[in-house]
């Protein structure tokens, strides 16, 4: 079962962290304080305006070791809130990286001792960086908008780079004295422990832009987790401290900066500060039904072509079957004619080896959807 704990920490109970070096890491320990009043006043007054309350603009940094399902999580993102009408891009370091001339490189590349390569790593994450806000400038007058960065992200450093680059975005809007959008920093990060999951993982990306058209798949996926070491090697995962980076600063600018971290694919999800942004309530709300494990769905009609009922006992057969093959139980959804709901009457008594009828079987250990259609 997915947990969610909101941990959002009012002002009067934030900590103070000294501005560290860049590079540096924040410190453990600090004095309390509060984030100065007036900064926060007028961040509120701008987001509390009827006409505006939902007006705000989101950079979601995705954090994370390769192939824990960040462009899934961004891909599945971007959908969801297109569909809600939300202005929404994705902007993906490694498509700039092999847009660059830079395909197919090797794990070496990614080597923390590699110094250019370094380098231009770091150039390119911010190259997209500046490409996210310079299209969140952009946005016209009274909408939302959320940039995605998608990018490993898996250093303090890097991290401090980007929170420092938004923050110049937002200051530049406050004394242009814009109607822009109030900006907000939510940081995503996506841990996966789970074998099972990486092994998959790690198979689909064999079919990326750096490795399509390999004939030795065993040698892309022996360099591929070489890139995943040389990142591991240098992964600082993502702590609530970095979070209060300008909290200190006596700024005009307010600039929100939140957390949500994702478990094993939606095992559990922890969210900081995060609960006073409307855009990014139903991002959350999608992180916490998400799951990275493969499911297949059958679509099943009720009829045959020539209009006639399927029998049920048919159905039942196919749902022995498929729980056989696959070694679980399986979910079945069916219409609401009257054929569909015989057939869910039949099929809500049929012994299943996992469990003891159809009706008790728990939607998350679900490997299959079924799904009966009527035809038109």
């Amino acid at each position: 079962m997915s947990v969610i704990r909101l941990s959002n920490t009012k002002a009067s109970e934030q900590s103070k962290h000294p501005v560290w070096n860049r590079g540096q890491k924040p410190a453990e320990s600090s004095t309390p304080t509060s984030r100065p009043l007036e900064s926060m006043s007028k961040w509120m007054e701008r987001t509390a305006d009827p006409q505006v309350v939902s007006r705000e603009a989101v950079v979601l940094v995705l954090v994370g070791l390769p192939a824990r399902g960040k462009s899934f999580l961004s891909g599945a993102v971007v959908r969801h809130l297109k569909l809600l009408g939300v202005r929404v891009r994705s902007f993906n370091a490694g498509e700039l990286r092999r847009e660059s001339g830079k395909a197919g490189i090797e794990a070496s590349f990614f080597s923390a001792s590699n110094a250019e390569a370094k380098q231009e790593r770091e150039r390119l994450a911010m190259l997209c960086c500046e490409q996210l806000l310079q299209w969140i400038r952009a946005a016209p007058a009274g909408t939302s908008s959320i940039g995605i960065l998608d990018a490993t992200n898996t250093t303090v450093a890097r991290r401090q780079r980007v929170l420092e680059t938004c923050y110049a975005a937002a200051s530049q809007a406050n004394q242009d004295n814009t109607d822009a959008a109030p900006l907000r920093v939510i940081f995503l990060e996506s841990i996966c422990t789970d074998e099972r999951i990486l092994k998959d993982n790690y198979q689909m990306k064999l079919s990326n832009d750096d490795y399509k058209g390999t004939e030795d798949s065993s040698a892309a996926l022996t360099d591929f987790k070489n890139r995943v070491e040389a990142y591991e090697a240098q992964y600082e995962p993502l702590q609530e401290s970095e979070l209060d980076l300008f909290s200190g600063q006596n700024s005009d600018v307010a600039m929100p900066v939140g957390s949500v971290q994702i478990f094993d694919g939606g095992q559990k999800i922890t969210c900081c500060r995060t609960g006073s942004s409307l855009v990014a309530a139903p991002m959350i709300s999608l992180l916490h039904a998400m799951h990275l494990t493969r499911r297949l769905i059958l679509l099943v009609p009720e009829t045959d072509e020539h209009g006639r009922c399927l029998p049920a006992k048919d159905m039942a057969k196919l749902l022995t079957t498929i729980e056989q093959q696959e070694g679980r139980t399986i979910d079945v959804i069916c219409g609401t004619s009257k054929h569909g709901v015989k057939i869910a009457q039949h099929l809500s008594g049929v012994k299943s080896e996992w469990s003891n009828t159809l009706k008790q079987r728990p939607r998350w250990r679900t490997a299959m959807v079924v799904i009966m259609m009527k035809m038109p």
